[in-house]
């Protein structure tokens, strides 16, 4: 079976599918870990967190995907977290022992030591199917024809890749100021993978993550990983709204759609709530974006300790992690197939209505906006997509339609150009749901 095959099996219960993704891929994401942390007891940690991650997100990935360069990414993603709580001295002193034995490798060179943490940023920063040649050729150890056969290509083409991907590499590391030659990248990338690929490793990390998909691993450091890099994902997804969205709509748009007129007649219908369960849920939400609001304060992260609003930070952060768990259980359960947009529309305009203080001729425009925007498109989620696309139009028309004080709030809240906005679609849009 091939790897989407054997996630399928997984899915439907074969335990053995997903122990076989583990020791297929355990060497790759172990040595990548070695290479960016310097510490092999903390690389299996990590390693073991990003395969918990892979079972969560492994049922949503599009079957376009490619295993090895999403394992790659996460793998860079966590161990991104992993540094930000290590001391940096530490760091240097683990990594200085690994790299002593790393050098007797083949083809190692100088300044060998200095790229060994940024290869696998030189690998991602590689086009797709460069890295998908210097991966098959480098971590999978295949032939150029099996590459090209994997990727439908010629034989020669895989070759040109594999070289113009690996010299990029070099350039890559050489504008960070780390000279190497070609031949060393290979030497690098493939330092540890023997050692990952024994019995030993990759059957203690399959004994781990069942452990841990099964409940059974409360307390360990590779579950603990996985359920905060999780945790920061959907974080992130709330508070850090892409502002690209919002320039791709007013590009396209224009300053026409700034004109839009929010108060669309005196004959709009008065807004009532139709679901007695929605308020409290609006209000809810309300309270979870201006929490967010406060977070998006700190561009840096979580302040260092020591720092006075540190305790802050963390008790917010907490709030909007638990309370948007919590608010989206709930509205699912009071969405109704075929008035699903009008609740949903319901829902945003009480959120509207808390964080602004909207009367109520605003709360009857907002709602009528909000409906007619989440109504286009033969289904639901094409609603929330036609809602979420337009949300920098909506908010920017929105916050000019405001009072003085209510166009305060606004900004305090979701930003001068109406970047956290319509915060619910996109993260709903963003996770899959």
């Amino acid at each position: 079976m091939n790897d989407w095959q054997l996630v399928a099996a997984w899915t439907q219960g074969e335990e053995q599918a997903f122990e076989g993704l583990v020791r297929k891929y355990f060497p790759i994401v172990y040595s990548a870990a070695v290479r960016q942390l310097g510490d092999a007891h903390l690389s299996q940690d990590v390693a073991q967190s990003v395969f918990i991650i892979f079972a969560r997100k492994a049922p949503k990935l599009s079957r376009e995907v490619v295993l090895t360069g999403w394992f790659l990414r996460t793998t860079r993603f966590v161990v991104r977290d992993v540094l930000k709580q290590m001391n940096r001295r530490m760091q240097r002193e683990q990594a200085a022992g690994t790299l002593a034995a790393l050098e007797q490798t083949a083809g190692w060179e100088p300044d060998c030591a200095k790229a060994v943490p940024l290869a696998d940023e030189a690998l991602l920063a590689l086009s797709a199917g460069e890295q998908a040649c210097v991966v098959a050729r480098v971590l999978e150890e295949r032939s150029f024809r099996e590459i090209g056969q994997l990727l439908r290509i010629g034989e020669d083409a895989a070759q040109k890749r594999v070289t113009r991907g690996l010299e990029k590499m070099r350039r890559f590391l050489q504008r960070r100021g780390v000279k190497v030659g070609v031949i060393a990248i290979p030497a690098i990338l493939g330092a540890n993978l023997a050692s990952a690929a024994g019995p030993g490793l990759p059957g203690a990390a399959w004994t781990g993550i069942q452990a841990a998909l099964q409940g059974h691993a409360a307390g360990t450091t590779g579950l603990a990983l996985a359920e905060q890099f999780l945790k920061a994902v959907a974080l992130r997804q709330l508070v850090r709204l892409s502002s690209l969205a919002a320039l791709g709509v007013l590009l396209l748009g224009g300053g026409a759609f700034l004109a839009l007129n929010m108060n669309s007649g005196r004959g709009t219908p008065a807004f009532r709530v139709s679901d007695q369960r929605l308020d409290p849920l609006g209000r809810a939400w309300a309270a979870v974006v201006q929490r967010a609001a406060f977070l998006m304060g700190f561009p840096q992260g979580r302040p260092p300790a020591g720092n006075p609003n540190r305790a802050a930070y963390d008790q917010a952060t907490t709030f909007v992690l638990t309370e948007t768990t919590r608010v989206s259980t709930e509205l699912n359960d009071v969405l109704q197939s075929g008035r699903d947009r009008e609740l949903l529309s319901e829902f945003l305009t009480i959120e509207l209505r808390e964080t602004l203080g909207l009367d109520a001729r605003q709360q009857a425009d907002v709602f009528a906006q909000l409906h007619a925007r989440v109504s286009q498109g033969p289904t639901f989620r094409d609603g929330l997509r036609a809602l979420w696309s337009s949300k920098a139009t909506f908010g920017l028309a929105l916050r000019n339609s405001l009072s003085a004080a209510q166009r305060q709030r606004f900004d305090q809240t979701y930003g001068t150009n109406a970047i956290g906005v319509l915060a619910f679609p996109g993260l709903v849009l963003g996770s899959g749901g």
